[in-house]
């Protein structure tokens, strides 16, 4: 088995992906999570009633657990936050820093169906909200 040609090949398959999407944004999301997943969508989201109905078929304990899991990740994530802007000077009038701020959108992949873990949904978008 040549695991160094399938490495390149799985490289290649996600820059093709990567480029697709650059180019065509949501279109090309649609398409690939239609192509891998087997669902189509029409909006990336969520009306409110889905969200209520999801939470109605959920226990309460699951629920609990998820959300002081997403309270710790979230407090993990502010304590490595710079509280302020940071810079340094390097010379010549050029100077280097830092300065981190929430987005206001951003897109996730969270797989669904029988591999699905609400950790990949938690560990990518709260940190992108702080």
């Amino acid at each position: 088995m040549d695991r160094g040609g399938e490495l390149l090949e799985v490289k290649a398959n996600v820059q093709t992906i990567v480029d697709d999407v650059k180019k065509k944004g949501d279109t090309s999301i649609k398409y690939y999570t239609k192509k891998f997943d087997g669902v189509e969508i029409n909006s990336f989201e969520v009306p409110k009633e889905d969200i209520e109905q999801a939470y109605s078929m959920v226990d309460s304990e699951i629920i609990e657990a998820i959300q002081l899991s997403a309270s710790n990740i979230r407090k993990f994530h502010e304590a490595q936050v710079p509280e302020k802007l940071w810079y340094i000077d390097v010379g010549d009038g050029m100077k280097l820093g830092q300065k981190c701020s929430p987005l206001e959108s951003i897109g996730a992949y969270v797989p669904g169906g029988s591999a699905s873990y609400p950790s990949t949904a938690l560990m990518t978008i709260i940190p992108a909200k702080v």
